[in-house]
């Protein structure tokens, strides 16, 4: 789950192979669910707000309007589950993670990938940038 920037909205992932938004203060749903063919396992919000980052289990990622729930451009493709998403700190590029060993960043304007895949060792469960968003971290992440 996450939390929106102004706090007024909370972005889930399900195992029914949707994302929802819902209200914060009373936990109604907003709009339509977004769909995936597969568990959604990752979610974001853009800095602004504006706009949503999925992950799931059918190896998309997908940029969606907050307001309305449309989808923007076309999937981002990965050979694996998508497990970890991001913004970077200006909302101009996202980060994913994925179970095939690789992060891959993305421009949100037009959803091409930028540069090369980040080849990683193992399964990549977290993905973060830096405060100024001039690097990025891949990492296998430890489940507890």
């Amino acid at each position: 789950m996450a939390l929106s920037p102004a706090g007024k909205t909370v972005l889930t992932g399900s195992s029914d192979k949707t994302a929802r938004l819902w209200r914060a203060d009373n936990g109604a749903p907003i709009g339509s669910p977004l769909q995936h063919q597969g568990i959604v396992s990752a979610v974001a919000f853009s800095p602004d707000g504006k706009t949503v980052l999925t992950g799931s289990f059918d190896k998309t990622a997908r940029l969606w309007r907050a307001d309305s729930g449309a989808p923007i451009g076309s999937p981002l493709q990965h050979q694996s589950i998508v497990s970890a998403v991001a913004f970077s700190p200006d909302g101009k590029t996202v980060l994913t993670g994925s179970d095939d060993h690789m992060a891959r960043l993305w421009r949100v304007d037009s959803g091409a990938p930028i540069g090369s895949p980040l080849q990683h060792q193992n399964l990549v469960y977290v993905v973060a940038f830096s405060p100024e968003g001039q690097t990025v971290v891949p990492h296998r992440g430890q489940w507890i």
